[in-house]
């Protein structure tokens, strides 16, 4: 427009005087008709000026009013983001075409580490440290590429710590549909993954469980008969797991004939509610055309409104070793019983032998010691005052061997005969037995003053004839080897020795080395000379089979000069139940 106006007002100029020139050869006519020219181009020039500053006018009001709109536009868009961002636990935040923050909700401020007010107007570069703005910046770029919304789970170091969040971002548009920034909304998913990853884990060690013990899941459905197995579950079977199919029919024909039967019987009578579970053992048919031995476990967990059962879940675990084991164990025990009921007839008949040689090796030994002991008497009546030095001394150690051979015999006897019989269930006090051989003793001795102590109580079952034997080969023990201490002492009570719980005797005698303690219950095996303290060796071996003929157990304790403890321990059955504190009674 400018430059058409350029042309005509050259044109005009440089044509119209000219022609006036030409028009009016007066001057005075020719001055009034320029002064009109001129006035005409004055009016043409203020109205196209009138014209031009109106538009102008116009289109200034019309952008003012767009730019008005468009800001409107843009406040109702932020005021309906913002009344959004104020009611979401999501992080949400906008932006504007330069990066600075438009909006921050509290999710979005608290997870930065900064106040609202601090991010407002601030690109991130300003916001935050180098590191962190740079890596809010790539992800930036990473999830809103080229305008288009896209999603990306980011892991960030946040003010509360390390968390993960599902990022989404996209355009900011007004009503037209014009872009005038960015948003962002950032939902933090860390607990998801958490339980997530809690659940993976869980089910990856049910499946490393289920590996390792050998099972294989299904899950039956009852109204069409098709069913969906684990790949463990084909391959204990044989199958390839990749083209294995499982249903309810071949699942039948599989069935061993033999438990066929009794199979479905108890799957029948666990789905009528006969049953409170479904557990049975039986035999598949494997991929080979051998049998496997399974074993098959459900629960039934849908039915139909009428009650109708609808779907089943269970497992079926390898338990081929398991029987061939139980059939291998079956067979060893079937053997064993056997060979124990042979070992017993012929330990029996062993026992009857020894016994039957004990008495006979008695009465064939008794009949030539009798006689010698015999000629011996005779010689010392009738020759004994003629008897000088070595010939008498001779015939006293033949009269001591002979006296010491029938002890001997009268020991092989007693360990004989101490266990022989069927052992019977007596209720025994061996309190009571304790006093009156105490008693016994201390009447055969009168000159020896002797402390005892016998605690009440001590009760036991068994044989009474076997238990009262042992506990007075104990007494008898502890009232000869506390023959030289100055103040003899002997105990009976409950105690414990080497951690032996049980009837203990004691006494404040001899004792002996802990070093020879294996010597102890080994017939004819003494710990003390002759001359010290007389014996054959016999009594300890005696209680100690007495108690292992009842199942029980005997220890001792002792220390050379101070005395000695033995504790017999009574199994389940034999001794009381309970045990009290020892309580000494005088």
């Amino acid at each position: 427009m400018a430059l058409a106006y350029a042309v005509f007002a050259g044109l005009w100029i440089l044509l119209s005087d000219r022609a006036m020139g030409l028009l009016f050869s007066d001057p005075e006519a020719l001055v009034r008709a320029s002064m009109a020219k001129g006035w005409f181009f004055v009016a043409v020039t203020t109205l196209l000026l009138y014209v031009l500053v109106g538009q102008l006018v116009d289109q200034l009001n019309t952008s003012h009013q767009r730019e008005q709109a468009e800001a409107e536009e843009k406040r109702r868009a932020m005021q309906l983001l913002a009344a959004i961002a104020k009611s979401s636990s999501d992080a949400i935040f906008a932006k504007d075409d330069q990066g600075c923050y438009l909006l921050v909700n509290n999710a979005a401020a608290r997870y930065m580490g900064k106040s609202a007010e601090d991010l407002l107007g601030q690109d991130d570069r300003v916001a935050f440290p180098a590191e962190q703005a740079a890596r809010i910046m790539s992800i930036d770029r990473r999830v809103f590429v080229s305008g288009q919304v896209e999603t990306n789970e980011e892991c960030l170091n946040t003010a509360q710590g390390e968390r993960v969040f599902l990022a989404t971002k996209g355009p900011l548009r007004d009503a037209q549909g014009r872009t005038f920034g960015t948003f962002g909304i950032s939902r933090d998913i860390t607990d998801r993954r958490k339980t997530e990853q809690a659940l993976h884990d869980s089910e990856e060690r049910l499946r490393l469980a289920l590996v390792a013990a050998k099972q294989g899941l299904y899950d039956l459905n009852l109204e069409t008969g098709e069913v969906m197995v684990s790949q463990d579950y084909a391959t204990m079977l044989g199958h390839d797991p990749t083209s294995f199919r499982e249903t309810f029919a071949e699942w039948r024909k599989r069935l061993h004939p033999d438990d066929r039967v009794m199979v479905l019987k108890t799957l029948d009578d666990y789905l009528a509610g006969h049953l409170p579970a479904y557990r049975v053992e039986h035999r598949l048919r494997t991929h080979d055309g051998g049998w496997k031995w399974i074993l098959s476990m459900g629960e039934l967990q849908e039915r139909s409104a009428e009650g109708r059962p609808l779907r089943m879940l269970g497992t079926h675990t390898d338990i081929d070793v398991l029987k061939t084991a139980e059939t291998a164990l079956r067979d060893i025990n079937t053997t064993l019983e056997a060979r124990v009921i042979e070992r017993t007839a012929e330990l029996t008949a062993a026992n009857r032998e020894l016994e039957t040689f004990a008495d006979a090796v008695s009465h064939d030994l008794r009949a030539p010691l009798r006689s010698m002991n015999g000629f011996a008497q005779a010689l010392r009546e009738d020759c004994g005052a003629s008897l000088q030095g070595p010939a008498k001394t001779y015939l006293d150690q033949m009269a001591l061997a002979t006296h010491k051979m029938s002890d001997l015999i009268d020991g092989l006897l007693a360990l004989s005969r101490s266990t022989r019989g069927d052992l019977r269930q007596d209720r025994v006090d061996l309190s009571a037995v304790a006093r009156r051989r105490l008693t016994e003793l201390t009447t055969a001795e009168p000159e020896r003053r002797v402390a005892w102590d016998v605690e009440d109580g001590l009760v036991v079952q068994g044989d009474a004839r076997m238990l009262d034997c042992a506990l007075v080969n104990l007494l008898d023990n502890a009232w000869k080897y506390t023959g030289i201490t100055v103040t003899p002492a002997i105990r009976v009570h409950r105690g414990e020795v080497g951690g032996l719980r049980g009837i203990c005797v004691s006494d404040n005698g001899a004792g002996f080395d802990m070093a020879q303690s294996e010597r102890l219950f080994r017939p004819f095996q003494r710990l003390h000379r002759q001359d010290e303290f007389p014996g054959i060796g016999i009594g300890l071996a005696t209680v100690q089979r007495i108690v292992h003929r009842h199942g029980g157990e005997i220890a001792a304790q002792a220390v050379p000069g101070e005395g000695a403890t033995f504790c017999i321990s009574m199994p389940q059955g034999f001794g009381t139940s309970e045990w009290a504190p020892p309580q000494a009674q005088h």
